[in-house]
């Protein structure tokens, strides 16, 4: 590892797309996921050894899916690892971006900007955000 705070991990190989400029698809294989548990115990033990930076690494992580498990519940679960980790993630492809992504992603910056604007006591969850973002699929 170059840096002491921060680390790579992958969580997947390979690439389904087929784009007609990449070569990946070809060289690496179709794409395979790799266990979630077996991610969470490597990013554990690299938060043990002092590491705060983890980037979620794969030719196109928004599709990563292990027995259930898919992008947007895996970075749940990295997040859980400790409350100081920040995760990233690398290399995403648009096609797979999903709503419940972009609210996994967003959730702590949605959550402050939301009790800033409502104010302290207001009744506001992230089911109000997912009523928003199906508005927004609309127009």
């Amino acid at each position: 590892r170059k840096y002491s705070f921060k680390s790579g991990v992958n969580i997947m190989f390979g690439c389904n797309n087929f784009c007609s400029y990449c070569i990946v698809p070809y060289v690496r294989g179709r794409e395979r996921s790799r266990e979630s548990a077996e991610i969470i115990k490597e990013i554990e033990n690299l938060v043990k050894d002092g590491v705060v930076e983890i980037m979620l690494l794969g030719q196109n992580v928004n599709s990563y899916n292990f027995e259930g498990v898919d992008f947007p519940d895996l970075i749940e679960r990295v997040a859980q690892v400790s409350p100081k980790l920040r995760v990233r993630f690398a290399t995403s492809h648009p096609k797979d971006l999903s709503d419940e992504l972009i609210i996994e992603k967003y959730r702590e910056i949605i959550d402050l900007k939301t009790k800033d604007v409502i104010g302290n006591g207001a009744d506001f969850s992230m089911s109000h955000v997912k009523i928003w973002m199906s508005t927004i699929k609309k127009y």
